[in-house]
């Protein structure tokens, strides 16, 4: 994969409306995407489970839950013709515990309310609830070994 950049699309409650943003990528792998904004230093991209990892976001925040350090993102990826990545946050969260035995899912309502209002698809949403699903399965070790943290996590420079 020869990734130069990722455009990052977020959607903003409560009329959810589309933020965009692009950066360079900083690490590309079979599994990986690394790459950085001002928000937060470092997003993870986890390919092969449509995961967007960072650790400790949100450290200082009230709703951080310091017994959940990982925050993952479901979202939909795509590649432009231009070698640009696009990682559409699809709404759905989980705040994960430092081994992956704990876990939270936030922000099913969101995702639902941003169907409703024409944002996305229902095509979309089926997606991001079939992987979210899969994903959990992969935290409990249903049906695919469990990997978490994961092992082939790039190491930050």
């Amino acid at each position: 994969m020869a990734i130069r950049l990722v455009k990052h699309v977020r959607w903003c409650p409560p009329d959810y409306h589309a933020i965009e943003r692009s950066t360079p990528a900083r690490f590309t792998s079979e599994e990986w995407v690394v790459f950085d904004l001002t928000d937060h230093p470092l997003y993870l991209l986890w390919l092969p489970w449509s995961m967007l990892l960072r650790y400790r976001y949100g450290f200082g925040e009230p709703w951080y839950e310091p017994d959940l350090p990982w925050h993952a993102d479901v979202v939909g990826i795509s590649e432009e013709p231009d070698s640009t990545l696009v990682v559409k946050d699809m709404l759905v969260d989980v705040m994960v515990s430092e081994d992956g035995s704990r876990y939270k899912v936030v922000d099913l309502d969101e995702l639902a309310q941003c169907q409703a209002a024409g944002r996305i698809t229902v095509g979309e949403t089926l997606e991001a609830l079939v992987t979210l699903q899969r994903w959990l399965q992969m935290l409990h070790g249903f049906g695919v070994e469990k990997d978490f943290p994961p092992r082939s996590l790039p190491r930050a420079e």
